[in-house]
Order: structure tokens, then sequence, then C-alpha cells
């Protein structure tokens, strides 16, 4: 029992460092751009924070190409265009699925850690 209960603890461990790791940020910043790269997904996004504007997260959205947004205004056109295209879809699905997946994982390894150690201390109470 004490090696399920340390095997689990172990996984849980690997899976917080993935989490840890999956973002990787650029050293490319424009003013109110900074770029990042999702290693999970291979999608490159960017942080958009808003000139003059209170939100304290940053606005993100995928980054299209090799190209790097040279303007807020240049940024804002692709992104208009991609919407209406619907591009912009399809890297938010897959982040996010990958996202609640990994979320889900997490909870399950939790909640069997937890339904571990308790059948550790019935046993051990026996």
């Amino acid at each position: 029992m004490k090696s399920k209960i340390i095997l689990i603890v172990f996984l849980l461990l690997i899976s917080i460092m993935l989490g840890i790791f999956r973002w990787d940020k650029d050293s490319f910043i424009t003013g109110d751009m900074e770029y990042k790269v999702d290693r999970w997904t291979g999608q490159q996004w960017v942080e958009f924070y808003p000139p003059n504007a209170l939100v304290t997260k940053p606005f993100e959205y995928p980054v299209f190409g090799e190209a790097k947004y040279s303007s807020n205004e240049e940024m804002a056109e692709i992104i208009k265009d991609r919407t209406l295209n619907g591009d912009l879809i399809d890297p938010w699905l897959l982040r996010m699925r990958i996202t609640h997946i990994y979320y889900g994982f997490n909870i399950g390894l939790v909640l069997l850690l937890l339904y571990s150690v308790m059948l550790f201390f019935k046993e051990k109470k026996r």
C-alpha cells in the first residue's frame, strides 16, 4: 500500500512539474506585447497588455506564422481577419482541451491519493 501511495505522489509531482514548464517565454518583447510558446502544443501566443487599461491579466492571442506583430494596430488587423475566418478558434480549443485534461488528470491523482491514504489508515487501524 505504501508503494502505491509513493507512486501516486511521484506521478502527481511529475504532472505538476510538466505544468510549471509548459510555457516558454520568448525574449522578443515589443511595447505592450510579450511572446510565449506553449510547449505542449507548439503554438506561439502573444500576451497583449492594452495601453492605458486597468487590467491585471493580459489578453492572449495565437500567433499565426513566423511573423511577430510590430504594432498594436497590425496585431488588431490580423486578429480581426483570423477571427472572421474562424482560424482563431482551433488553437484556443486545442489549448483549452489540453488544459482541461491536465487539470482532470491532477484532480484524479489527488482523489486517488486521498482514497489510498484513507485505505492505508483503515488497514493500519485494524
